[in-house]
């Protein structure tokens, strides 16, 4: 098998008719999240069919509306691993992709001790990934040849991967399930956390005023990151971010003396706009950003039973699809199991059954 790099919108043409008549292809994509630029950018999608990869550039083609529509034909199943952040950045691009079978959810259900790719593809086919490519710039221009190559075998065995995940997931009679998870991927919609700048180490040791602070010194570094293209920390890493923010930065001079902060940052202007959000923005903290809720301490325990009962019949891996600690907790929050998937929520049922426990 070999790959074909398309970077023009009559290269990309061609395949089309091609890709529009199979009924399966795996997916790839490349992309850049916050370490070599600002922001989440798809930079490379890599397409598997039986018999070629094709290695598509986005930053060469204006109009990929073409490929999307065959992203979302429901009659063309995509074959991906670990799917969600493609789905999600696929949804940031306009696409919004349909029939989805994720190898990763299929070796989770079936157990598998080990489900990243690499580990799958060593197992079934005693392939290994250069991973140290992974982490390279996909946003460079040219790619060199040892990131497409790289490329080419993350995406090239994914249906043949797709294949023997398929036959112990029929023989587990568990078919339902990983077409519940794809369903599941389907309507996958990203959620923006209202509060951001308190995910950094000791930022949950300020007080409210510091917060305020913090709060109004993230947007302003998001900001400027976007405007020089940036990762957020090459403009001031998150630590002294939070360490800024702990007392008010008096003045100018005060500002440019700071260490660890990107040149292009450290000028009058930015300093205006900081006087400028930290004492004209509405800044105060929400209350209830960080508002308590009271665990029930009975059911609590008695779902952590019963995800042990789980594991016991049905494996570590598996477990954590059916019942993960975040599971729990939603389920304590909301007092109900009406919302959970169904076959988790049948398996779920059952064991509380066992153990006299009602849920709704």
């Amino acid at each position: 098998m070999s790959y074909q790099y398309i970077d023009s919108k009559e290269s990309l043409n061609n395949v089309l008719p091609k890709l529009s008549k199979t009924s399966e292809l795996g997916l790839d994509l490349e992309f850049d999240r916050n370490s070599y630029g600002y922001g989440f950018v798809l930079c490379l999608i890599q397409i598997a069919t039986p018999d070629e990869v094709l290695l598509i550039d986005p930053f060469e083609i204006d109009d990929l509306s073409p490929l999307w529509q065959i992203f979302e034909n429901p009659k063309i199943q995509k074959v991906i691993h670990n799917a969600s952040e493609d789905i999600l950045l696929l949804k940031r691009n306009d696409c919004k992709p349909k029939n989805i079978w994720d190898t990763e959810k299929a070796a989770m259900i079936l157990n598998h001790s080990k489900t990243g790719l690499s580990n799958l593809l060593i197992e079934f086919f005693q392939v290994e990934l250069n991973k140290k490519v992974q982490r390279t710039n996909w946003r460079k221009r040219p790619l060199s040849s040892e990131q497409l190559q790289y490329a080419f075998e993350d995406v090239k065995l994914l249906l043949p991967l797709k294949k023997e995940l398929e036959l112990s997931v029929k023989r587990a009679k568990r078919e339902s399930w990983i077409r519940e998870e794809g369903k599941i991927l389907e309507e996958l919609e990203e959620k923006e956390n209202p509060i951001p700048y308190l995910k950094y180490k000791e930022s949950n040791k300020l007080d409210s005023e510091q917060k305020n602070r913090l709060r109004n010194f993230y947007f302003l570094r998001e900001k400027w990151a976007e405007s020089m293209n940036k990762p957020p920390f090459q403009v001031l890493s998150n630590e002294l971010l939070v360490k800024y923010s702990k007392s008010k930065i008096s003045d100018s001079k005060e500002w440019l003396n700071l260490k660890g902060m990107n040149p292009q940052f450290k000028n009058k202007n930015a300093y205006k706009e900081y006087l400028s959000e930290i004492d004209h923005k509405h800044n105060t903290i929400h209350r209830n950003e960080n508002k308590p809720w009271y665990k029930n301490v009975e059911l609590e325990k008695a779902l952590k039973n019963i995800r042990e009962k789980i594991k016991e019949e049905y494996g570590e891996q598996c477990t954590k699809l059916i019942i993960s600690q975040t599971l729990i907790n939603d389920i304590l929050k909301e007092g109900s199991v009406a919302n959970i998937k169904s076959y988790a929520k049948r398996i779920i049922l059952e064991k509380a059954d066992d153990i006299g426990l009602k849920l709704n």
